[in-house]
């Protein structure tokens, strides 16, 4: 991580009430990015179901990224890292609790001098 760079903790829960939860870069016209590290499968899961985890980018790309089940496999560790304006987790199978964690990049513009600042532009709104 940059000297410039701040990390905020990202984590959200998926279950049957919440089968999906959406990351908006957009939201906060803020440059950052989204890295995803984990996935754990929580108390109470069922010991006879998968749980799938789905990721829809903006471009509509649905990709499987986490099948949990609760006798076999509790954790996924994943390095994903996410520029794009909007992020959708969808728990497709199962009923979790499936805690999705990781952090939130964020950059310090104010802090870099105008030939150090990466150029960010395409990534934010």
């Amino acid at each position: 991580m940059d000297l410039d760079e701040s990390k905020i903790f990202f984590g959200i829960t998926l279950r049957p009430d919440r089968a999906v939860a959406y990351w908006n870069l957009s939201e906060d016209k803020d440059c950052r990015k989204l890295v995803i590290s984990r996935m754990v499968l929580g108390a109470g899961a069922n010991e006879d179901e998968y749980n799938v985890i789905e990721l829809k980018t903006a471009e509509d790309d649905v990709i499987p990224i986490a099948s949990l089940k609760a006798d076999e496999n509790r954790v996924a560790t994943l390095d994903l890292e996410f520029f794009d304006s909007e992020v959708e987790f969808t728990l497709t199978a199962g009923s979790g609790p499936i805690n999705i964690l990781g952090h939130i990049v964020l950059y310090e513009a104010e802090n870099i001098s105008e030939m150090e600042k990466p150029d960010y532009s395409s990534r934010c709104l």
